[in-house]
């Protein structure tokens, strides 16, 4: 599957649940926490562990690794385009002790408390027009709150690519943010961005 997909900064959470109320199904509440373990033979190749909690319910675990790149869209808008490997786990443990004994370590922390809503993807015909776009409600201490809107496409060409692109953008509009609200930067960039300024500060006090 691909995994397409942006995200925006949200001023006010409580006025966007209402606007996804008026087109989109509300699904579940949940909380993610994450870590990534780094490569010893490259930095920039991640692999992620997540605990995924939701009310009522006993804790899942997911081992992921994605291929990331970043594409614009003919609207200048820039949207995730991931290759997305997933595997749920019964028990994380035994891959943790792994990873560590094969030298990877564990460069970052990421906690999400997200809303999740489904809709339909605009502008589908036949037999696709079943596909549902994800919008979650997301907070991410301490980068605060985002709309993440994702399709996952059976299709890996660029014409699908591009088609599902602009849904995206139809359904931000729906959601009433506006398009200069769309953070392009990959969350682990902002949270490593997050932690040297409180590390500049400390230093200041």
């Amino acid at each position: 599957m691909t995994e397409i997909e942006l995200k925006a900064h949200v001023s006010d959470k409580s006025s966007l649940k209402k606007k996804l109320a008026s087109f989109a199904e509300f699904e579940k509440s949940v909380v993610r926490d994450d870590t990534y373990y780094a490569s010893p033979l490259n930095s920039h190749l991640k692999i992620r562990l997540r605990t995924e909690q939701t009310a009522g319910a006993k804790p899942c675990y997911f081992v992921t690794y994605k291929r990331k790149e970043l594409k614009t869209a003919a609207d200048s808008i820039q949207t995730e385009v991931n290759e997305e490997l997933e595997s749920e786990l019964s028990s994380p443990h035994a891959l943790e002790q792994f990873l560590c004994d094969c030298g990877f370590q564990p460069v970052l922390k990421k906690r999400k408390e997200a809303e999740s809503w489904k809709a339909p993807v605009p502008g589908l015909e036949g037999q696709a027009a079943a596909l549902k776009a994800t919008l979650e409600i997301c907070t991410v201490p301490p980068l605060g709150d985002f709309l993440e809107i994702e399709i996952l496409s059976p299709e890996t060409d660029s014409s699908a690519v591009s088609r599902f692109q602009e849904a995206l953008a139809v359904l931000l509009e729906k959601a009433g943010i506006e398009q200069k609200c769309i953070e392009s930067r990959y969350y682990s960039d902002l949270l490593s961005e997050a932690q040297q300024h409180t590390v500049q500060e400390m230093r200041h006090v």
